[in-house]
């Protein structure tokens, strides 16, 4: 494989400069990492404010996701495990939904850039 064909590969997973704040460029991939924060953010406030004693909808599906990673911490870590549980489920969340914005249309997946992966 020569250069030449390294090159042609390399168009194809480097991100596109969109616009420059300053002289900071704005790639496609922090671009469409904001549209997924921007549409994390309001869901989570919406989700966390409608908390009730018995769960239901979203918050039955959030407490089975919670009770699965305090599950794995703690057998992973013993108690320990469970001062992480926030941020490995954040972490799990906001990686899924990056992944899962590959169904938004003319969108590509922050995810698909080699300096996110």
């Amino acid at each position: 494989m020569g250069l030449e064909n390294l090159q042609h590969l390399l168009e194809h997973v480097r991100p596109t400069v969109l616009f420059h704040i300053g002289e900071i460029p704005i790639t496609t991939t922090v671009f469409n990492t904001w549209i997924v924060m921007l549409i994390l953010f309001p869901t989570a406030y919406l989700v966390s404010r409608r908390l009730q004693a018995r769960p239901r909808g979203m918050q039955n599906l959030l407490e089975l996701l919670a009770d699965f990673f305090n599950g794995l911490l703690e057998d992973n870590m013993g108690k320990e495990g469970r001062k992480f549980l926030p941020l490995v489920g954040t972490l799990f969340l906001f990686i899924l939904f990056l992944n899962l914005s590959w169904f938004i249309p003319d969108m590509k997946p922050p995810t698909t850039d080699l300096s996110t992966t």
